[in-house]
């Protein structure tokens, strides 16, 4: 009856705001994307599952390793240290400019190690080894390179130190012999090729001395350079004469054109009249015609044509002329006609013939510049062609001139390497160096804890492996990767392994303390217990946080708990879930739907007489067989170590009711499907905020996934260390195939030590 008013109280306040769901996050949110690459922590997990395992294995193993090494005879090594190729006074003296091309000194690469096992040194070796030694396992030999240097040691091992001493002598002889007979073999196959290269290099050198004379004597080169600045200096000197000629001429053509514009007459005129003015007979006979004439002149005016004096004079005047006319003609001959156009021929003005003479003159000076400049032109024509083709000439010439050089230099260079060659071919410096002799063989004192080492090592790495190899195979899950791997789901939560786990009095009183400070306070634990304790509750309230924030759409009201098979914790989860719950605030209805082994009844101390099977089958009110669960009042002390009391509503789990499975049915799986199911399942969710299912294993039986038709959502749960892949894999195949609402999963029994790092 108090448990139908409780139920009646829980309905009044169904619509209260803490009955509200809060918003549920995406589903998606809570899915993580799959890790790559190499888990160390699944390693290292994996190997402490196995550790027995490791320990034989390596134990095992490192026994083996010391009794080998106790039984095993003493194992005897010799060495000595060789120099390959040694910068020596004899290598130096070697060097020529002809090796300036040549790149830095190289290391030693595995060519040159395969060349120390070649059979042309080790075959002649073997041969005298064997004859002293029997027998003998010369592939025992090691070479090995020293890090960025030219040296390669070389070791034996062998139970006979005597043999190891005339191994290492009779083969460090062998190999500085060899190096000496290969520098020389070297040495004369270079005197061969540079004696047969001499004479081709003389002959280039020949005929390129030819050519470059041919050359030069052709187009009369010595010097290109002091030649092309001549000629360049010519042609501007010639530029230079042909502007100043052409100036002048201009000018006195000027001239020119002023006199024969004042005296009226041309050049030839001009040469007339300077002939006449510088004749003295002429000049005479024209004087004294001029005379007469004036006489004349003076005489008509006094007296008449007629007169004796007038007429006297007149006879004179012809007697004259006829001498001016021959004597003119003596002196000009071709030039009479010229001088007959003269307008004054006979004149004797000597400003006139100074301008007369100058007129001839610069008639004279325009012929000569004209001359002077006609030459300068085509001097400027010649030199500027010369200065074109110069540049073409100087390349060949310093074509010809770098060929000789090179050649010549080539030559000297072989000449020198040729007698630096003959010196080195008369040396008899070896060029390999033993830089460490051949030493006395010995055993190593460490052999024993080499062997303990190596064996323990070996050991390790092997059981290690074998524990890596059983886990590999093994058909257990053992880690929450294991299920996000297999599962494909969101992890809701990990539960940590909680052996005290069963009892609901207990579990409801540590989940208080952990919520209540005071109550916390109140009984200390030890520190290992209380943090495994609080681990426990903790991951309760964050697996009832995710699955309340999971989704926006619907609030999850019903929630069924599953597994693949039983014993994995599936109604411990449902136990503990519902408590949390409860704990937090909500009105929850736990119900156990196992009709096939229910022990939810067991693990609370409830009777189970009458339940859900009743309910489903004989028609009755569901509030009339539900039993509510609380817990007595916890008694806390302060620090003060005065006792308090918490009042009842603060600690008991007043909204917990659980409904037990009843009498087991005939057939569950017809029950859970029917229709009187469904209807309930409708009941519970409208008197209750949350309602879990407890429920059958999900192999060989369909009771979950008929129960799944009646419910909003499922959580699978995994025991770690009991669930198996197999197992696994067929559950979630049968939930594929029904479609159950499976919303995520919850690793149960987890040992992994980091979840103890924040408490």
């Amino acid at each position: 009856m108090e448990t139908k008013n409780h139920l009646q109280k829980f309905l009044t306040e169904s619509n209260s705001p803490q009955s509200q769901a809060l918003p549920l996050a995406s589903k998606a949110q809570l899915e993580e994307g799959d890790e790559g690459g190499l888990n160390i922590g699944k390693l290292i997990a994996a190997v402490q599952r196995r550790m027995l395992v490791v320990a034989s294995v390596a134990t095992t193993v490192a026994a083996a390793a010391v009794v080998y090494g106790l039984l095993s005879k003493p194992v005897y090594e010799g060495k000595f240290d060789l120099l390959l190729e040694p910068i020596t006074a004899e290598n130096k003296l070697s060097i020529s400019p002809l090796n300036e091309i040549k790149t830095e000194q190289r290391t030693i690469n595995e060519t040159e190690i395969k060349v120390l096992q070649s059979p042309k040194i080790m075959t002649p070796v073997a041969q005298q080894v064997l004859t002293q030694y029997p027998n003998t396992d010369l592939t025992k030999l090691k070479f090995e390179r020293l890090p960025n240097t030219n040296i390669i040691s070389v070791t034996y091992r062998d139970p006979n130190p005597e043999k190891i001493k005339y191994v290492m002598d009779l083969l460090s002889k062998a190999y500085l012999v060899y190096s000496l007979e290969e520098r020389r073999s070297d040495v004369r196959m270079g005197l061969q090729f540079i004696e047969e290269q001499l004479p081709k290099l003389r002959q280039q050198v020949e005929s390129l001395q030819e050519r470059l004379q041919t050359f030069r004597q052709k187009y009369d080169l010595i010097d290109t350079e002091g030649q092309g600045r001549q000629l360049t200096d010519r042609l501007n000197q010639i530029t230079q004469q042909r502007r100043e000629t052409q100036t002048q001429l201009a000018r006195t053509r000027a001239l020119y054109n002023a006199l024969q514009q004042q005296l009226q007459m041309r050049s030839p005129e001009a040469a007339v009249v300077t002939a006449l003015s510088e004749a003295p007979r002429y000049q005479a006979l024209l004087n004294q015609l001029q005379q007469i004439q004036t006489r004349i002149a003076v005489t008509a005016a006094q007296y008449r044509e007629d007169s004796p004096t007038v007429q006297a004079l007149r006879s004179q005047e012809q007697n004259l002329l006829p001498l001016v006319e021959q004597e003119r003609r003596a002196i000009l001959g071709k030039n009479i006609q010229v001088s007959r156009q003269l307008p004054a021929f006979a004149s004797t003005n000597t400003i006139r013939q100074q301008q007369t003479q100058q007129l001839l003159e610069a008639a004279n000076q325009i012929q000569t510049l004209e001359a002077e400049n006609k030459a300068l032109t085509q001097a400027d024509i010649v030199l500027r062609q010369q200065v074109k083709q110069f540049p073409a000439l100087a390349r060949q010439n310093d074509d010809l001139v770098g060929q000789l050089k090179i050649a010549s230099e080539n030559l000297n260079q072989f000449l020198t390497k040729r007698e630096a060659l003959r010196i080195d071919l008369a040396q008899k410096q070896v060029p390999w160096q033993l830089i460490t002799p051949p030493t006395d063989p010995e055993t190593s004192s460490l052999s024993l804890k080499r062997n303990l080492m190596l064996g323990a090592v070996m050991g390790l790495l092997t059981g290690i492996a074998v524990a890596l190899l059983i886990e590999k195979f093994s058909n257990v899950i053992h880690t929450p990767e294991d299920v996000k791997d297999l599962t494909r789901l969101p992890l809701l939560g990990e539960i940590p392994l909680k052996k005290d786990a069963s009892s609901v009095k207990a579990g409801v009183t540590e989940l208080v303390k952990s919520i209540n400070p005071i109550a916390k306070s109140s009984q200390q634990k030890p520190q290992t217990q209380q943090q495994t304790m609080a681990q426990f509750w903790e991951s309760l309230r964050s697996l009832y946080t995710n699955i309340r924030f999971l989704g926006f759409d619907k609030p999850i009201r019903s929630l069924a708990v599953i597994s693949a098979a039983a014993e994995e914790g599936k109604s411990t989860v449902a136990l503990h879930l519902a408590q949390t719950a409860a704990m937090m605030g909500q009105r929850v209805l736990l119900v156990d739907a196992d009709l096939r082994n229910p022990n939810i009844h067991k693990r609370l101390g409830l009777s189970n007489t009458v339940g859900l099977s009743n309910v489903i089958v004989n028609d009755i009110n569901f509030q009339d067989v539900l039993h509510r669960v609380n817990c007595e009042p916890v008694a806390i002390k302060n620090s003060d170590r005065a006792e308090l009391s918490v009042s009842k509503t603060s600690l008991e789990v007043e909204s917990l009711y659980v409904l037990t499975a009843g009498q087991i049915p005939p057939n569950p799986a017809h029950l859970l499907s029917s229709h009187k199911m469904q209807n309930l399942a409708k009941q519970f969710e409208s008197a209750f905020d949350l309602i879990v299912y407890d429920t059958s294993p999900l192999l060989g039986l369909a009771d979950s996934n008929l129960l799944s038709a009646h419910i909003d959502a499922s959580i699978l749960v995994v025991g770690m260390g009991k669930a198996h892949r197999s197992a696994l894999a067929k559950a979630l195949e049968s939930l594929k195939i029904v479609g159950s609402p499976v919303i995520g999963a919850v690793a149960n029994g987890v040992t992994t030590s980091y979840k103890s790092a924040y408490y």
